[in-house]
């Protein structure tokens, strides 16, 4: 939400669409390279849409939300946190994305 007002992001109040990538925090070993460890990613969904509830303030205009967990890249680079773009979408047809990058302020992921 600071991110938004940063950047001038004032309330959606139409449909939009919304893309959450969420970037894990790299165990120092893993079975899989998929992110299948906790949280789910419904949860993460769920509580970043509660999160935005001043940049879109009615859950019924997100008309469609792609989201994908995975973890931060090896090489150390890479901050885990959550990459949010919302587009607004009118009949049908975007209007423009703002993206609103939300890094975890305090490096833990959300339960």
């Amino acid at each position: 939400v600071q991110a938004a007002r940063h950047i001038g992001c004032g309330p959606f109040l139409g449909p939009v669409r919304v893309s959450l990538e969420f970037v894990m925090p790299r165990p120092k070993t893993t079975k899989h390279p998929a992110c299948t460890s906790k949280p789910d990613l419904d949860k993460l969904v769920r509580a970043t849409l509660d999160g935005l509830a001043l940049v879109i303030p009615e859950d019924s205009c997100v008309v469609r939300i792609a989201a994908f967990k995975r973890f931060a890249r090896a090489s150390g680079i890479e901050n885990p946190g959550c990459l949010i773009t919302i587009e607004a979408v009118d009949d049908g047809v975007e209007i423009g994305p703002r993206v609103m990058p939300s890094p975890w302020l305090d490096g833990r992921t959300p339960e």
